[in-house]
């Protein structure tokens, strides 16, 4: 499915202000932080952004965004309203130099990256490994599609569940 929705949500979402707690509920997801933060860089404006695997009707290049493994960061008080996520970035095109070029934009403008992104609070986002692979063409077709995977590190703020906000904890 494409995240168009999300990307015109994050853009007029107001800025977060770092607020934990119940406040801190209208900071974007995760998920809508990055396809916001991708749609919105030079050169992947055309690009479709899909959650998981692109649809079978996609139009080529395209970004795949999937979250393979999160967990939350805890104290002896309970949760202390981080998380660390493991993101993966997926680019596919029909053309090797499009699907190169759409990664090497997003290592450039992404890794590394500390503070506000697309309202959500960013600790630390590091590029931790990065895989070239290719699909062969269907049967009838000579259209190879392309893919490079960018898996990132990225340690964020959330909200914090309401039971840490109770005064008698």
């Amino acid at each position: 499915m494409i995240i168009s929705a999300f990307n015109a949500a994050v853009a007029g979402a107001a800025p977060f202000d770092g607020a934990i707690g119940p406040a801190a509920a209208a900071a974007p997801t995760l998920r809508e932080a990055f396809a916001g933060w991708l749609a919105g860089l030079p050169g992947l404006a055309d690009a479709g952004v899909y959650w998981e695997q692109p649809s079978q009707l996609s139009r080529y290049p395209c970004l795949v965004l999937r979250v393979p493994s999160r967990s939350y960061g805890h104290n002896l008080a309970g949760s202390d309203g981080t998380s660390r996520a493991t993101v993966e970035v997926t680019t596919l095109s029909t053309r090797q130099a499009d699907c190169v070029a759409m990664a090497e934009a997003i290592r450039d403008h992404q890794d590394g990256f500390r503070g506000p992104q697309s309202g959500l609070a960013i600790l630390r986002l590091l590029l931790e490994d990065e895989a070239d692979s290719a699909t062969a063409p269907p049967d009838g077709s000579d259209n190879w599609i392309y893919q490079m995977t960018l898996e990132y590190r990225c340690d964020h703020r959330v909200a914090l569940p309401a039971s840490i906000a109770q005064a008698d904890c």
